[in-house]
């Protein structure tokens, strides 16, 4: 991407940004049904958002809780995923297949020999990122205030590293799922608003001021010519 290019991102993004990062409020799964929909396993409410704003810096942790190393294969996973709900319309801001990126920090545990990334038992990482200049943003919804507007999945598949080196064969999927509501306002011009047609003209409407005074123009030599007429009759 060019520096112009960055610049006038950057500038898009200035208009409207909120953070959300791995610190939104965490609830219980059961709070909304669209959760189990979308098989979520821990759940987080981000909020509500408003029509034309960024959501910008997006990150997430991953936890290993076990009493066992975890280890992550790249080629396991898969990108986070915004689903929209409440009939509205997300846009991904640039619309890049590099609008995920690995941190550093990740970076860090990847171990050649293995070839993935292991975490040790009780420590967590952030294990994906957006890109500086990246941002969802919500283009329209037509939910009401309070409303689910949109939720971003991020999936995470781990194995558990076994004794001896060898990993487990099968797959541990862990969703994590943020639900984002709509503010109130729906979209700039609210689909389903019937469109006033304009008041047919009249064949009487007078347009202007020049069309009145020829009209009344043209009364006054009929009236004359009538007068005159008459007299000579």
């Amino acid at each position: 991407m060019s520096t112009k290019q960055l610049l006038t991102t950057a500038l898009l993004l200035a208009v409207s940004v909120s953070t959300a990062n791995a610190g939104y409020p965490e609830i219980e799964c059961s709070t909304d049904s669209v959760f189990a929909a979308n098989n979520c396993h821990q759940c987080f409410d981000w909020g509500q958002r408003e029509v034309g704003e960024n959501i910008a810096n997006i990150d997430d942790l991953w936890k290993n809780v076990s009493d066992n190393q975890k280890i992550m294969f790249e080629q396991d996973q898969s990108d986070p995923r915004m689903q929209s709900l409440g009939w509205s319309q997300w846009r991904q801001v640039p619309d890049s297949e590099d609008f995920w990126e690995r941190p550093d920090v990740l970076k860090n545990l990847y171990s050649d020999q293995d070839e993935g990334y292991i975490l040790e038992p009780g420590l967590s990482v952030k294990f994906i990122k957006s890109a500086i200049d990246s941002a969802y943003r919500l283009e329209s919804t037509e939910a009401s205030q309070w409303e689910n507007a949109g939720l971003l999945i991020f999936p995470l598949l781990t194995h558990t590293v076994l004794e001896g080196g060898d990993y487990s064969t099968d797959d541990e999927v862990h969703n994590e799922c943020v639900l984002y509501k709509a503010a109130g306002e729906t979209t700039p011009s609210e689909p389903g608003t019937p469109t006033k047609e304009p008041e047919p003209k009249k064949m009487t409407q007078v347009e202007t001021w020049a069309e009145a005074y020829l009209i009344l123009l043209f009364a006054l030599i009929l009236g004359f010519v009538y007068i005159k007429t008459r007299k000579q009759a």
